[in-house]
């Protein structure tokens, strides 16, 4: 089975997460670079081409040129990656699909959910594949969780608090001279927000994954703490779902104390089950009129179709990168079988419904805060 070849559109030195997708898209072995626009800079494109392997005459000055040349090669790439800003990614993925390369791309998908829906109909017309970095579903406990959920070890789902913080935009005074910190406060840049849509999709995907329920309503308040912050830094949220289940989130960059702090807590008639990303080996689950328990992963009661995905052991690890590489694998997975009749099982990644879904989410969550917090529908 040979690698799959991929071009990458953004993700440059520097980047946030950049270096990210390249290490998850090698992990497994299945793909290698072959062209790039790393950056507008076309010297720090080249530089960091170099360093992957990339021929020179490979390495581009924009996407146009990327796509429209590499379009015509024998050895073109079968998938792109867009690791570019939000404002960029419909444009990109747009002249990607319609010259026939599959896409994985970061979210949110695209700053409208018009744009998104285009995209997937793009997509559908031309058989292509379409997967969205909504990595935190890749963990092996987050698949534990979703088949404890829905083999009704915690009975119906009652409520869910979810949260997302961090504290990295904490210092508003400064924020503005952070590069990565710039863009993301840039409604230009960003789209019509800033923690919603860089964190917030991500608390969104990962109930909606693990439990089956979707958003039927939302309320939220999106603050802007600091001065000339144009976009939300702290977001607070309560929500119902299509089960009449309810929950409350709070997604906040301003959380002085929270590097990365990512968690979630489903209550059902039955049971709960907790669990955080700093924690990530390990699910708390309580059952009604039982005694609580720490589930590892390398416990006994984890589904052996799951442990059959383990990377390494239960006893080891398994962290971010492990979790991003996970929906790479399975990307990439369906495009061999896609494309080349691999007899191999592509598992779950996100699809670009999922996007969809999420820019959904982030409106909503916009439209509420500007008309006093009214509970909209999605």
């Amino acid at each position: 089975m040979r690698k799959l070849r991929y071009g990458m559109i953004g993700g440059g030195p520097g980047s946030l997460i950049g270096e990210v997708h390249r290490k998850a898209a090698s992990y497994h072995g299945l793909s290698k670079p072959v062209c790039s626009v790393f950056s507008r800079d076309y010297e720090k494109n080249l530089s960091l081409a170099l360093d992957y392997g990339i021929d020179e005459d490979r390495v581009y000055n924009d996407y146009e040129e990327l796509i429209e040349k590499e379009s015509k090669r024998s050895d073109k790439p079968d998938f792109i990656i867009i690791a570019t800003p939000n404002a960029f990614h419909y444009e990109i993925a747009k002249k990607a699909l319609k010259n026939m390369f599959h896409v994985i791309c970061d979210k949110p998908v695209t700053i409208n959910s018009d744009e998104a829906v285009e995209l997937r109909d793009l997509a559908m017309k031309n058989n292509l594949l379409f997967g969205v970095t909504y990595a935190y579903t890749g963990y092996s406990m987050v698949h534990q969780i979703k088949k404890m959920v829905l083999n009704g070890n915690i009975g119906e789902v009652r409520y869910i608090s979810g949260r997302y913080i961090q504290d990295w935009m904490a210092d508003t005074e400064n924020i503005l001279n952070n590069k990565h910190a710039n863009w993301r406060l840039n409604p230009k840049i960003s789209g019509p927000t800033n923690s919603t849509g860089d964190i917030g999709t991500h608390l969104e995907n990962l109930v909606s994954f693990t439990t089956d329920l979707k958003i039927k309503k939302l309320s939220a308040r999106l603050d802007k703490f600091g001065d000339n912050i144009k976009l939300d830094n702290n977001v607070t949220m309560m929500v119902e779902y299509d089960n009449g289940a309810k929950g409350h989130y709070w997604i906040s960059q301003i959380a002085i104390g929270h590097d990365n702090d990512l968690g979630i807590e489903i209550v059902g008639t039955k049971g709960s089950i907790k669990w955080q990303q700093n924690r990530a080996n390990y699910i708390e689950f309580s059952k009604l009129n039982g005694p609580s328990q720490i589930i590892s992963r390398n416990s006994s009661l984890i589904y052996p179709e799951i442990k059959k995905d383990f990377l390494t052991e239960g006893g080891h690890p398994e962290g971010y990168i492990e979790a991003f590489a996970r929906t790479y694998k399975n990307f990439m997975h369906a495009i061999l079988r896609k494309d080349y009749g691999a007899e191999i099982s592509a598992g779950y990644y996100p699809e670009i419904d999922t996007g969809i879904q999420g820019v959904k989410f982030i409106e909503a969550a916009v439209e509420s805060s500007n008309n006093n917090n009214k509970w909209i529908e999605i």
